[in-house]
């Protein structure tokens, strides 16, 4: 199977904060895995291909979160016995 990701994916479930314009709220999320070039995360709702957004990941209670602006680079549905919404993939911009 060839994987086409250019950096290597980590398992994390952490909480990620993202803001998907300029009158919306913060909105609290889960991430599923993270690498250098991006992120996924589980959302309530499908998330625009091609949007900009400003995500903070919250790793550490004790560090303060960096905010990191990426590009939805795809969106899909996703459920499981919990629960059920979207499963977003994120790149990072630099």
């Amino acid at each position: 199977m060839d994987d086409r990701r250019k950096h290597v994916r980590f398992r994390s479930s952490t909480i990620m904060q993202y803001k998907d314009g300029i009158f919306s709220a913060h909105a609290d999320v889960l991430t599923k895995d993270v690498s250098l070039g991006g992120v996924c995360f589980f959302s309530d709702k499908k998330v625009k291909l091609g949007q900009i957004i400003k995500v903070k990941l919250f790793y550490d209670s004790k560090v303060p979160a960096k905010a990191i602006t990426g590009k939805v680079v795809w969106s899909t549905p996703y459920s499981d016995n919990i629960s059920k919404g979207y499963l977003n993939g994120l790149t990072f911009i630099r």
